[in-house]
């Protein structure tokens, strides 16, 4: 495998590092993104989104029960 450019590298795939690395490819640049784990980071995986998301449906869970209360 020969050698390579790119126009921009970008260390860390995170919540930062990924949307950097697509809008600088969709505006033409050659861009190499290093992430150690997975793509989107702590926040994207494992914390806030998915955090969210389970609150959410469990807000919504709450509120069907309350309106009908012997449904199952």
């Amino acid at each position: 495998m020969g050698l390579r450019s790119f126009d921009v590298a970008i260390i860390g795939g995170g919540s930062g590092g990924f949307p950097a690395a697509l809008r600088l490819a969709s505006r033409g640049k050659r861009v190499v993104l290093f992430e150690r784990e997975q793509i989107g980071g702590t926040c994207l995986n494992w914390g806030c989104i998915p955090t969210k998301a389970l609150l959410s449906l469990a807000h919504a869970a709450f509120k069907l029960a309350r309106l009908s209360p012997g449904a199952r």
